[in-house]
């Protein structure tokens, strides 16, 4: 502004209040000139932008997560997923893709209507969710599967947790769980969460309430 690039500018800012709340601005500054062109003051306006803030957030998250279950949905999981694979990539992290199933939904839903089956869906993701760390965010990415990423896990581990959450699940709920496991690689695209879901898929076909995987691109058991 002072070597006459521009003349203003705008920049949303985001203030500290002295009893620590936050408030977001939107700073708007100009600089004033004298008849030689030369700068004497800048001019700052700034206006309070909290509750415009409040309300993106508040439709962002409602964009991103399932009515239902209170779970993040699948378009959260897609960009999530790939920003792992991101990170992996570049930081060479450890990273392992759980995709979970809920079994024999199907029967709930024809015995009981849809009802008892939202019902079951909502007890399995409150599960899960409440064994989770902070780090890890639960997504409903199907009728009736969910998937989430471990970060700074080995596939031992991953496999071990994955035990855990079938053995909750079938402890807290009305159902079980079928679980495939697979690493998070750093190539991008759909090929991790495929892997987990096939290894789904065959944990359901051995009878379900079980993990398969990690697995390699064969779908044989890493260990």
């Amino acid at each position: 502004m002072v070597t006459g690039r521009t003349d203003r500018y705008q920049v949303e800012k985001r203030y500290i209040a002295s009893g620590g709340a936050i408030v977001w601005a939107l700073l708007s500054v100009a600089v004033a000139r004298d008849a030689a062109g030369e700068p004497l003051h800048f001019i700052s306006q700034v206006q309070n932008i909290s509750d415009r803030k409040h309300r993106e957030t508040s439709l962002i998250a409602a964009a991103e997560s399932d009515s239902l279950t209170g779970a993040q949905n699948r378009r959260w999981f897609e960009q999530h997923l790939r920003a792992c694979q991101r990170h992996v990539r570049l930081n060479g992290a450890r990273m392992a893709l759980l995709v979970l199933d809920v079994d024999k939904l199907k029967s709930v839903n024809d015995l009981g209507g849809h009802t008892a089956g939202d019902e079951m869906l909502t007890e399995v993701s409150a599960t899960i969710r409440g064994r989770l760390r902070s780090s890890d965010k639960l997504a409903r990415v199907g009728g009736d599967q969910f998937a989430f990423i471990l970060r700074n896990v080995g596939p031992g581990q991953a496999r071990a947790f994955g035990k855990e959450i079938v053995g909750l699940v079938a402890e807290s709920s009305r159902t079980t769980v079928s679980v495939g496991v697979a690493v998070v690689t750093g190539r991008g695209g759909e090929s991790d969460y495929r892997l987990a879901d096939e290894a789904m898929y065959q944990a359901k076909r051995s009878g379900g309430n079980r993990v398969i995987g990690p697995v390699h691109s064969d779908l044989t058991d890493v260990e």
